[in-house]
């Protein structure tokens, strides 16, 4: 799941890479940093893990379970580094520059600072996330699912089944469409398209009954989305 930040003022198109600093792992040309808030997120793993794996497969000798956990606690990682390199790499495609992605508690921010060149260029680079985190839920879930079958431990069968589910709640609840979110993103162009629309028209088409049809965006929306998005970013900042 990503945390997005308003824009900065760079140009459009390929300008300074956001957000480079020294230090990190460099993964296809990106620069990698875990925050604190990232760390705390792999601690709570590890406890949540440590409690319910024992419970939920029992049996297991005490040195599978804390495999387990590591496990689990490297799927949790490697997924939202996945979802924010898919952001990355989708941008860089449409002319951004590679800079720094840092995680933290609840995902990254890096790309939402790029400025892309067109509407389209910013939905795809929004969706790239959620698309990637999608298709490692589907893929996690279907190896779980073929270990099962084929008479793998239940503990590893479960370490599977958990990969499916981290991810799909990233893809999933990064979607939803509020503001500091990736569908947020992806449907942000949408009020300035049908506003064009309803210009070129002329006047607002009619709706139900002959009247017309409702603003869009509705009144409110972009006070509710700067409300929002300045309590998501001070939760982003925190981490």
């Amino acid at each position: 799941m990503t945390m997005t930040r308003m824009p900065g003022t760079a140009p459009a198109g390929r300008g300074p890479a956001p957000g480079r600093r020294r230090g990190g792992v460099r993964i296809a040309g990106f620069s990698i940093r875990l925050t604190g808030g990232a760390y705390l997120l792999a601690m709570l793993a590890v406890v949540v893990s440590a409690l319910s794996l024992g419970a939920a497969v029992p049996g297991w000798p005490a040195s599978a379970y804390a495999a387990a956990t590591a496990g689990v606690v490297v799927v949790l990682l490697a997924s939202m580094i996945g979802h924010e390199l898919a952001h990355a790499a989708a941008a860089r495609r449409q002319g951004a520059g590679s800079g720094e992605i840092s995680v933290g508690f609840f995902g990254g921010t890096v790309h939402s600072r790029y400025q892309l060149p067109t509407p389209r260029a910013q939905w795809r680079a929004a969706a790239a996330g959620p698309a990637v985190s999608l298709a490692a839920a589907g893929i996690s879930v279907a190896a779980a699912a073929g270990l099962s079958a084929l008479g793998a431990g239940q503990l590893t069968v479960l370490v599977f089944a958990v990969a499916g589910w981290i991810n799909a709640v990233l893809g999933v609840v990064s979607l939803l469409p509020g503001a500091g979110l990736d569908g947020g993103r992806i449907i942000g162009p949408l009020p300035g398209r049908v506003r064009a629309t309803q210009s070129a028209r002329g006047s607002p088409r009619p709706g139900p009954g002959g009247s017309p049809e409702p603003p869009w965006p509705p009144p409110g929306w972009w006070r509710w989305r700067s409300a929002t998005s300045a309590a998501l970013e001070w939760g982003w900042s925190a981490s």
